[in-house]
């Protein structure tokens, strides 16, 4: 499994369900974590704070200009295009973060509108 981080204001777990389009379906499953299914693959986005612990000094600075109070989310998934659907849902918000864990850290509107404009970026790579 694969993941993305998504840096998010405190208490958005709710907002990542909304915004899960209909078409999929969507649960709680172990620790909270919502589970996001698309009758072939399943998509795990869940709180995860211990990744702050991974993040070096110049992406934490870069948190703490987004948001003083940050929720760590991991997105874990196998499904590349079915990811990228999720994302270009969830994170089109200009108060979360995504980070690629392969070095790249952009806004949510920012990282959806490469995703958007680039619909062959494989962003595990770049």
């Amino acid at each position: 499994m694969e993941s993305v981080i998504i840096v998010a204001p405190r208490d958005y777990h709710d907002r990542f369900r909304a915004r899960i389009p209909a078409k999929y379906k969507a649960s709680e499953g172990a620790g909270g974590a919502l589970v996001v299914e698309d009758g072939r693959s399943r998509i795990y986005i869940g709180k995860n704070d211990a990744v702050r612990d991974e993040l070096d000094a110049g992406k934490l600075k870069t948190v703490a200009a987004v948001t003083a109070a940050p929720s760590f989310y991991t997105v874990d998934f196998t499904d590349l295009a079915f990811c990228r659907d999720i994302l270009i849902a969830v994170a089109d918000d200009p108060d979360v973060l995504v980070d690629n864990d392969h070095g790249v850290l952009l806004s949510g509107t920012d990282f959806v509108r490469v995703l958007r404009s680039q619909r062959d970026w494989d962003w595990r790579r770049d």
